[in-house]
């Protein structure tokens, strides 16, 4: 459980767990990868902001002294994507968007530019 939301292992082998809602009504996405070595970059926006993206989704730090990021889109699309993250480890993580990723463009600076 987490969250108060509870996920099935579709096999014995798998390290996925998919939402228990997937085959209800709802067919919810989300899914949460165990032990898995999920890769992840620290970007710089050009407004100064650091952000972590996975899979093109990004995700703000909670505050600075957290290791807790939430999905970019958390307020304006109701997103509950979010990682907690101690060192360069990802410790937990629920990856189940409810919307597609934010376009970024990388400049020849290495600075990310949204692109709407």
């Amino acid at each position: 459980m987490i969250n108060s939301y509870t996920f099935n292992q579709p096999s014995k082998t798998a390290n996925t767990w998919t939402c228990s809602s997937r085959t209800s009504v709802q067919a919810c996405k989300a899914r949460v990868i165990k032990d898995a070595e999920i890769k992840y970059e620290i970007i710089k926006t050009n407004r100064g902001v650091h952000l972590l993206m996975i899979d093109s989704y990004t995700f703000n730090k909670t505050s600075r002294m957290a290791n807790t990021w939430t999905c970019s889109s958390r307020m304006s699309q109701c997103c509950k994507a979010k990682l907690i993250i101690h060192g360069d480890t990802i410790k937990s993580c629920f990856l189940g968007h409810n919307h597609p990723p934010p376009h970024y463009m990388k400049t020849a600076n290495g600075v990310y530019i949204k692109v709407v």
